[in-house]
């Protein structure tokens, strides 16, 4: 049966209240070409006209050009905004369709970020849930992550909206069957060398109601966990210089682990059960790229600090494109701000924190700082202010993060089924 265009908007209305449909309110959707994110778009434009298409081109494949070329066409006679992001850096090496993954994401959420648009949607339906379950499942993921793809994530740039997450994929063909449109087969969904593909080959209808059954459970518990984070974080006062300071015991794994992560700038952070190893040890340790060491005042345990790891820190970043300096990214961490000169590096503070501890400031939560290096002398400090060449005095950096420490996702189901309990989204 298709998807209607009264069904889809019923779909979307849980993430509005959404302004007018304007070009300078617009919405973003990635369509790829193939039935589920061509159909995505279609209903999106039929929702919001002012919605625009976005087609990353990978260029993994000799034909993906032309298919991404003819996706826009698709579109343009539509009706619909679209454009082609291309992809230069990929190449068919291990972990291919994960570094595939991420660079788009990466793309698509930079696009939004430069042109303003504040939601992104992407076309995961039913069996992609259930794919991503046994994967993690596979993984030993923890409830976190088997709570599966959320159905709406707060990123620093975008929100990704996933309206079709629980529809099966045969009613986006209907759809598209049913309005005459052509979408195209990427062979690489059909390759069972990828463990993605080899597991939705396997899956039964059964195994599919099984993994959803499995998400709703976890998403309740991720939910709430999400909700006791963001009530822990209101106590506490992060600094701006990236490190935390926990008054008395640390907290929870469930809390502790985006904290961490958040200080870090990982992708991921370390197992709850290698963190609740390091809550009962009760002792100064690095773990995941961060500093846990216990706050002592006169001798008196106070509480605990995390800070970046200085040895993990040790990215340098030496500019030779000015035209590629502005926005780029420092350990993950910070985001270079103006317009750099050539000749200069950025890396860690390190040693040269000596100069600018101060009581309140020891040296240790300064190391990992980033700092601005000529050869081998230091010319500027932004967190600090300081700065030996003018060339450089504009320079800033800001705090960076993939995704925020107290997440405003949406996890449970929009409409959960009758014997499921509901949950609280604080939404």
């Amino acid at each position: 049966m298709p998807v209607h265009e009264d069904e889809f908007a019923g779909l979307m209305s849980p993430y509005g209240p959404f302004p007018a449909d304007e070009t300078r309110y617009r919405v973003a959707v990635a369509v790829s070409g193939g039935a589920d994110s061509l159909c995505l778009g279609f209903l999106a434009h039929r929702w919001r006209k002012r919605s625009v298409a976005l087609i990353v081109d990978h260029g993994l494949r000799p034909e993906a050009a032309q298919e991404a070329q003819e996706t826009r066409r698709i579109l343009t006679r539509l009706g619909m905004e679209a454009h082609i992001l291309r992809l230069t850096h990929l190449s068919k090496m291990r972990g291919m369709q994960a570094r595939a993954r991420a660079a788009r994401y990466d793309i698509l959420t930079e696009w939004c970020r430069q042109h303003g648009v504040m939601d992104l949607l992407v076309a995961h339906h039913r069996r992609d849930q259930a794919e991503t379950y046994f994967l993690r499942k596979e993984k030993q993921s923890g409830a976190f992550g088997l709570a599966g793809m959320a159905a709406a994530r707060f990123t620093p740039d975008v929100r990704i909206i996933r309206p079709l997450r629980d529809i099966p994929p045969q009613r986006s063909r209907a759809t598209l069957d049913a309005e005459g449109l052509r979408w195209i087969e990427d062979p690489s969904n059909r390759n069972a060398q990828f463990r993605r593909v080899a597991i939705r080959q396997a899956l039964s209808a059964q195994d599919i109601d099984v993994a959803l059954s499995e998400t709703r459970r976890h998403a309740a518990l991720r939910q709430a966990a999400e909700t006791s984070l963001a009530a822990y974080c209101g106590q506490l006062t992060p600094h701006p210089f990236g490190f935390v300071r926990i008054n008395g015991e640390l907290p929870p794994p469930e809390i502790l682990s985006p904290l961490c992560q958040a200080v870090s700038g990982a992708d991921w952070a370390p197992s709850q059960r290698r963190l609740a190893q390091l809550r009962a040890a009760a002792q100064d340790a690095t773990l995941g790229g961060v500093w846990f060491f216990q706050r002592r005042i006169a001798g008196v345990t106070r509480g605990w600090c995390l800070v970046r790891e200085p040895d993990a820190a040790a990215q340098m970043i030496d500019i030779n494109d000015v035209a590629r300096a502005e926005g780029l990214i420092w350990d993950r961490r910070w985001r270079l701000q103006g317009r750099a000169v050539p000749g200069i590096t950025i890396r860690r503070l390190g040693r040269a924190a000596s100069q600018f501890k101060t009581r309140d400031l020891p040296s240790r939560y300064l190391m990992a700082l980033p700092a601005i290096w000529r050869d081998d002398r230091l010319i500027a400090v932004p967190h600090f202010g300081f700065c030996r060449d003018v060339a450089v005095a504009h320079l800033r950096f800001t705090a960076w993060r993939r995704a925020p420490v107290t997440d405003a996702s949406l996890w449970c189901d929009m409409a959960p089924e009758p014997s499921s309990s509901s949950c609280e989204t604080g939404y």
